[in-house]
């Protein structure tokens, strides 16, 4: 397991109805009935498809619309039969294997020059904080878009004000940010729970 797990906000959709709907209007297809949304959808190129998902991404990367599902119930065999923290708790269903797990340093740098690339807000470092830092933590950061004061403790712990004097020290800090968010985070807390759950090669 590199580089993330299935714990990670990225990993799974918790409302993927939204960007069924949300990528139907991009195509302009009709959204009050599902069968004809679904016609609608299946008669649109790979190209056109390809095209409307761009449209609705921030930085050519957030927020990740498409991720796996929680299909159980809908197929047989599930891919997901259920989310994550409940298959955590049963072991029983992960049958017994080696696992690594691990990760790369600065895995938030491409993210992070992504959005410097692609944001609106100017090409200084101060224009691409004031537009980018406040939003990727709130979009990425579990109760930081509902509490002001942990976003501002969450903003205040990654960056300094040399990131809004330099875009070198902005990217440095933002990659710091992302890379802890999207990927240190999760995967330490999978691998915790793996450790939890499984059994040694000898036990």
């Amino acid at each position: 397991m590199i580089s993330g797990g299935g714990n990670c906000v990225w990993s799974v959709a918790e409302s993927p109805e939204i960007a069924t709907y949300t990528l139907a209007a991009q195509l302009s297809c009709p959204t009050t009935s599902t069968h004809t949304m679904l016609l609608c959808l299946r008669s649109k190129s790979a190209s056109d498809i390809v095209k409307a998902q761009t449209k609705m991404l921030r930085y050519k990367y957030w927020p990740v619309w498409f991720r796996p599902v929680v299909d159980g119930g809908l197929r047989q065999p599930a891919f997901l039969p259920d989310n994550i923290d409940v298959l955590s708790v049963y072991p029983s269903l992960r049958p017994p294997r080696p696992v690594l797990v691990g990760g790369v340093p600065h895995e938030g740098i491409l993210f992070a020059l992504g959005t410097i690339v692609y944001s609106e807000g100017g090409r200084s470092a101060r224009e691409v904080y004031n537009e980018a830092v406040r939003y990727t933590i709130t979009s990425i950061w579990p109760n930081t878009s509902s509490s002001e004061a942990v976003a501002d403790a969450v903003t205040s712990f990654y960056y300094t004000s040399k990131a809004t004097e330099s875009l070198d020290t902005l990217v440095e800090q933002m990659s710091e940010t992302f890379t802890d968010l999207l990927f240190t985070s999760c995967i330490w807390d999978a691998a915790a729970d793996l450790a939890s759950t499984s059994t040694s090669p000898d036990g």
